[in-house]
């Protein structure tokens, strides 16, 4: 007993110590944000009122987060501790769920696959519900397998227990019921084949499960017309049972659930070892009634979920979160055998030895490639979600610069980072459909400002038409559009007034328009900065093609330290919608890279057909080709 408990100790210590490692060094990202929003109403009340305005989660993780800010504060490190905590919880009563299933063997891997197993660890740094309906559901399990047992005395505590974890767990998140599905089997399939006397233990465990549906109830008849309006606006999109498992498999076993970028699938060869270790736990004729009750457990959650559909946002194996640790089982269950086995053929001492070695080195390759997984995603790119914190802090630096900061709609991340003793604007300061106020409203800001960054959702109630980007787009210089999830930040030059300098004579860009002139607000700027370029070009003709335009600063080596590429007046302006000898006053703002050396160097404008990338031929003031792009000038860098 003493061993088990320093190995228990240690599992503690390396899912702590894995799950801390880095926990803050990425930003909070969309849904994270939205949790903390559900989470900050200020009272009990109010956060279960805001859960049930949402519709979509039960509230038990925000009103756990709601106390736990309280004591703990709104950081990120903070934030995501609670979710640690959880995720470190787990580990143990992983360990001892593993040893009631199958042994001390099977007890200590499955505690190890759950301590550094990328999938758990990946949603141990989240600040969202994951981890602690996983804790839940494990723990429901642990007190289900000693109900159900025939010879369990404790039944009237066991139960308690289940019926108090399993609520738990659905308060947590919906999708940890699909668990009582497969429990639910577990109990009939056991009635079935067990001895006479069964029906007892089946009885105590479907009146456990129906005491348990009973004390989530009154969440159902709460939010249960509120839920049927949220499911009939979100479109369910289905997904082939077979890439459900797939990726499942992927996931649960060695890679990272990614959400910002396209997720990769575990190497086939990779793969392979680890479907080879679950399928070794279906061969051992040992505690078979075990073995069913992980194999429910874990194929409930992924078939009654792709029964229901579900939205397939980025991530999505999170939805099947319930099936994780069973699966985790799975792969103890079946290293821990063959050694059980070599153990059987070797007698005596030597015997046990050859157990503990071999199951080691069947583990080895499994923990390694998870170990190789974990490091890739602390210290890889492309394993970052995206960075709200960079950006706000990129916009709070030009706030204190002197740019204006413009708020549309609501932006969660923007609320979290933005501090609040720094001004912004909101716009539409009045919800309501004046469009003069609106485009009044922001040409006073622009007005009195050099700059202006524009932070908000993709669609506002309040301006669903987005009438004060619009007004920049026509008025000012846009100089960069950057998309988080659905939250744009948007920076425009503000500049009074860039005088145009016409060229001598009109410089043609082949025979389809001509550039007339061009004005900057500064031929001097300071790297990182940006500067507005105004063009006026001509049409010479009926254009059927929209051609794109290019502003480009290069050095003497052709190393490009600035671009902007896009259409005429920031994409208002697309070239077949100009008419022959009309006049096109376009605006570009050009960013100059951080990195630009000081020195003086040449700006360039060009244009080229978008579907072939060919460029338009330049013919100079002189009637002189002048290559595929036109020198206009000069910019200092200082």
């Amino acid at each position: 007993m003493r061993l088990w408990g320093v190995g228990l100790l240690l599992l503690i210590l390396v899912g702590f110590a894995v799950r801390i490692h880095h926990i803050d060094a990425q930003s909070l990202w969309g849904d994270e944000g939205w949790a903390v929003y559900h989470a900050s109403q200020g009272s009990v009340p109010r956060v279960i009122a805001e859960a049930y305005y949402t519709g979509n989660h039960p509230p038990l993780y925000f009103l756990n987060l709601f106390l736990w800010m309280e004591a703990a504060g709104r950081s990120e490190f903070a934030l995501r501790y609670l979710s640690l905590l959880f995720g470190v919880v787990t580990v143990p009563v992983m360990a001892v769920l593993g040893r009631r299933l199958g042994g001390r063997g099977v007890g200590v891997l499955a505690g190890l696959f759950q301590a550094i197993g990328p999938y758990p660890v990946y949603y141990s740094q989240e600040a969202r519900m994951y981890p602690q309906a996983i804790c839940f559901v494990v723990l429901a399990a642990y007190f289900f397998w000693r109900l159900s047992a025939a010879q369990e005395t404790r039944t009237f505590l066991m139960g308690t227990g289940y019926v108090l974890s399993t609520a738990l767990a659905g308060y947590s998140h919906v999708f940890a019921w699909p668990v009582l599905v497969g429990q639910g089997v577990f109990l009939l399939v056991d009635l079935v084949w067990r001895r006479s006397g069964a029906w007892r233990s089946v009885a105590r465990g479907l009146v456990s499960q129906l005491a348990a549906l009973g004390l989530f109830l009154p969440w159902l008849l709460y939010v249960f017309d509120r839920a049927l309006g949220v499911s009939t606006q979100v479109e369910a999109m289905g997904v082939p049972l077979a890439t459900i498992v797939r990726r499942c498999l992927s996931d649960f076993s060695a890679t990272i659930p990614v959400i910002a970028t396209q997720p990769t699938d575990l190497a086939p060869w990779a793969l392979s070892v680890f479907l080879c270790a679950a399928a070794l736990a279906l061969l051992w004729p040992w505690r078979r009634r075990a073995l069913l009750f992980m194999l429910a457990c874990a194929a409930a959650p992924v078939l009654v979920i792709y029964a229901i559909s579900f939205p397939t946002l980025p991530g999505w194996t999170r939805y099947f979160f319930a099936a994780s640790p069973f699966y985790y089982l799975l792969l103890a269950r079946g290293a821990d055998g063959l050694g059980r086995w070599v153990a059987r053929t070797a007698a005596g001492q030597s015997g046990r030895w050859r157990r503990v070695a071999l199951t080691t080195l069947i583990c080895a390759p499994l923990l390694l490639i998870q170990v190789r997984s974990l490091h890739a995603y602390f210290t890889e790119p492309a394993f970052q979600r995206w960075n709200y914190r960079g950006q706000i802090d990129r916009v709070v630096q030009d706030a204190r610069a002197g740019a204006a900061v413009v708020l549309q709609g609501k932006s969660v991340m923007f609320e979290y980072y933005f501090p609040t003793a720094e001004p912004h604007y909101t716009v539409p300061s009045v919800c309501d459909l004046d469009e003069e106020r609106v485009r009044r409203e922001i040409a006073e800001i622009a007005a009195t400002h050099d700059a202006v960054w524009v932070v908000g959702e993709r669609s506002g109630a309040c301006d669903p038409n987005q009438r004060a980007p619009q007004w920049l787009k026509e008025h000012a210089y846009q100089v960069s559009e950057s998309w988080l999830e659905s939250t744009i930040f948007d920076l425009y030059l503000t500049p009074a007034v860039v005088a145009i300098r016409p060229f001598t004579a009109p410089v043609a860009f082949d025979t389809q328009f001509e550039l007339l002139g061009y004005g900057l607000s500064s031929d001097e700027v300071t790297a990182g900065e940006a500067v507005a370029i105004a063009l006026q070009w001509r049409a010479l003709h009926v254009l059927d093609l929209d051609y794109k335009l290019f502003l480009v600063v290069v050095g003497s080596d052709d190393a490009v330290y600035g671009l902007r590429d896009g259409m005429p007046q920031n994409w208002l302006w697309p070239t077949s919608r100009w008419k022959p000898g009309s006049i096109i006053d376009d605006r570009w703002g050009l960013e100059i890279d951080p990195d630009t050396p000081p020195g003086v160097y040449p700006l360039f404008v060009g244009a080229y057909n978008p579907a072939t990338g060919v460029r338009l031929p330049i013919v100079d003031s002189r009637g002189q080709a002048a290559g595929d792009r036109l020198r206009l000038t000069e910019i200092t860098v200082r």
